[in-house]
């Protein structure tokens, strides 16, 4: 509290409203701290908001004042009555220094340094003529990443250097790829002590590759994490056995549209929802370029299509779910979440490479929202190597594809497949799969979502590269293969090898077998 900004106190104080009933007059010479015993439950809220509600001055003035043991605030309520009050003992507290305070406040959530083997591992591509001109390059990574301190400042034997900054654990030639053996091309693990990190995903992903990034022919291509760093974010809240349970598919590939194109009215692309939710489709997303234009602003837009589901649902017996995007500015994408959410939304798309990675984890940490995430990577591709040049900068498609949407809590990750209009490999793709569903602590696997021009002809390779558990993301082949939305849905459906083409309150039409008769 004492060292907080007076916009973090601002915070505090708006936290804190409510836990007394009294008016405080925030003054310095009103709060005087002496010995005082007893007060009951509401006493001590009022002591803890005249507290909040001081000023960083008046603070300083309240711990120079404070010299006991117990202490109490004497405060002037809305009568200007003057009231003594006993508080919990802040003697430790006002005579401590900010450092002091600092350790205070995070004692509760972990130690301030974990143990030595707390740490993660990042191993990188890089290139170098021999192993000592390797060896350099990564000692310069593990100084940029940490301390951004030349060697000489941080010699060996001191503290920063052991306990802080990097630690190559191994470097060799990578094994495969298109790299593979190449004498300039070396893998470098890399170690970071997980207080480096602090508990904070921004900055895991600072520490990761951070200045780095912008150096040439250096790449990271994957990232350990042990459970003393999962255990700071949420995870998937729902992954691929908790969307099945949603959904109420437990087995085959599960099948995904989105509603396109920009320009079309809310009404009209509700209607286009419904057509699709009555044919079976489980997920419709809105496409990732809707966001709050004119032709169909955000609330409007997700009231009717959230609807329209909701009816299609009623009609069949299905549970498809709708997901609007959420391309929004930082102070309203947690609003636009819950008021999709109100609105009858079943899931929401996210894009972390716009709106933010950590804004997805915020939302997915919400136990209130406690609805599927599905991320898309729109203004990703700018950060990832590989490709058809085999480039080494940037992530690998495993990382920024599939590891890191599942750490910040995403459930499903839409990628280009291989064969679309993007040019991703199979090799990139089946990585993103294996990013998406590796052992990684206790977080459920996520289910990959291929598309990007992705056509129905495609289906039963996709089926057999990516696997049973995948979320198949179909768009323009799917608005062009019938003017009918519902055939066009089952279409679909039936080429994804769903057991089940109509839903249970549906009628199917005379001579329909399904696969399970």
């Amino acid at each position: 509290m004492f060292t907080a900004s007076p916009m973090a106190l601002k915070k505090l104080r708006v936290g804190n409203a409510g836990a007394s009933t009294h008016k405080l007059s925030p003054s310095a010479a009103t709060m005087a701290h002496h010995v005082a015993s007893g007060g009951d439950g509401s006493d001590r809220g009022a002591a803890f908001a005249a507290m909040f509600s001081a000023s960083p001055g008046e603070l300083a003035k309240m711990r120079a004042q404070s010299t006991t043991t117990t202490s109490g605030v004497s405060y002037a309520n809305k009568g200007q009555e003057t009231r003594t009050l006993a508080v919990p003992d802040f003697s430790a507290m006002f005579s401590s220094s900010p450092a002091d305070l600092k350790k205070m406040a995070s004692a509760s959530k972990r130690a301030t340094l974990g143990k030595e083997t707390d740490r993660f591992e990042v191993t990188y591509l890089l290139v170098a003529a021999n192993e000592s001109a390797a060896r350099e390059k990564v000692l310069e990574i593990c100084l940029e990443q940490t301390v951004e301190l030349p060697a000489s400042l941080v010699p060996e034997g001191t503290w920063i250097r052991e306990h802080v900054v990097g630690r190559l654990e191994c470097l060799r030639h990578p094994q495969r790829g298109p790299h593979a053996h190449k004498s300039d091309a070396w893998h470098a693990v890399v170690s970071y002590h997980a207080d480096t990190a602090g508990g904070e995903l921004t900055q895991l992903v600072n520490v990761i590759f951070g200045n780095t990034s912008m150096k040439e022919n250096v790449m990271v291509v994957d990232v350990d994490l042990p459970e003393c760093v999962l255990r700071d974010y949420p995870g998937p809240r729902f992954g691929v056995a908790g969307l099945r349970r949603l959904l109420r598919v437990p087995e085959g590939p599960l099948v995904m549209t989105a509603l396109k194109p920009m320009g079309l009215s809310s009404e009209e692309l509700a209607e286009i929802a419904y057509g699709f939710a009555k044919g079976g489709i489980d997920i419709i997303k809105d496409d990732h370029g809707l966001a709050d234009q004119p032709y169909a602003p955000f609330d409007e837009r997700v009231r009717l299509c959230a609807a329209a589901v909701a009816r299609a649902n009623a009609e069949t017996g299905r549970n498809v779910l709708y997901a609007p995007c959420l391309n929004a500015p930082a102070h309203l994408i947690i609003s636009r979440a819950h008021t999709a959410r109100q609105a009858g939304a079943g899931a929401v798309l996210m894009i972390p490479g716009i709106t933010g990675l950590d804004a997805l984890r915020e939302l997915a940490d919400d136990g209130s929202f406690n609805l599927p995430i599905i991320a898309h990577p729109a203004l990703i591709g700018c950060m990832l190597g590989g490709g058809s040049t085999n480039r080494i900068a940037g992530f690998s498609h495993e990382v920024l594809l599939g590891i890191l949407p599942r750490l910040a809590g995403a459930d499903a990750t839409v990628f280009p497949s291989f064969g679309g209009r993007f040019g991703f490999s199979v090799e990139e793709c089946q990585a993103i799969n294996a990013g998406c569903t590796r052992p990684m602590g206790n977080y459920p696997a996520i289910l990959p979502s291929p598309g990007g021009g992705m056509t129905l002809e495609r289906i039963a390779q996709m089926r057999e590269v990516y696997g049973p558990d995948l979320l198949l993301l179909i768009g323009g082949s799917l608005y062009a293969h019938s003017e009918n939305l519902v055939d066009g849905a089952r279409h679909f459906m039936k080429l994804a090898g769903r057991k089940e083409l109509y839903g249970p309150l549906e009628h199917a039409p005379h001579g329909y077998r399904s696969h399970h008769m």
